[in-house]
């Protein structure tokens, strides 16, 4: 990463040679050149916030982490591998995430199926 803040960051592959990755990064301030293993670059996903990890197209641990900061900077702190619930906690109250209302939503309902996304409520 450029400015050291980010375990990952997207770039643009220039060539590459064998096992290495020619890859520019840029941070909107400052562009570098970069050569990596092949190892270390993965693709990435459509710019839009995944529900489902397993739902997401390239599948790798930079995929991960951005589709979770994506719905953790939106107060979607829940986010389901297959049939599991996965939680951030966000260190702060996010009104309109619990109540009967939204218990009443889940009830009998299948996980997939619910009104607002992954949540507790929806796998109880």
């Amino acid at each position: 990463s450029i400015d050291g803040d980010d375990l990952y960051t997207k770039g643009a592959v220039l060539s590459i040679n064998g096992n290495k990755v020619t890859v520019e990064t840029s941070n909107n301030v400052k562009t570098q050149e970069l050569i990596l293993p092949l190892t270390e670059c993965y693709q990435i996903n459509p710019d839009s916030d995944c529900p489902d990890h397993c739902q997401l197209m390239h599948l790798n641990p930079a995929t991960l982490l951005e589709n979770t900061t994506k719905r953790f900077k939106a107060d979607k702190i829940y986010t389901y591998v297959g049939e599991i619930l996965v939680a951030v906690n966000p260190f702060k109250w996010i009104h309109g995430l619990y109540g009967t209302n939204n218990m009443e939503h889940c009830r009998g309902k299948k996980l997939y199926n619910t009104a607002f996304g992954p949540h507790p409520y929806s796998i109880s």
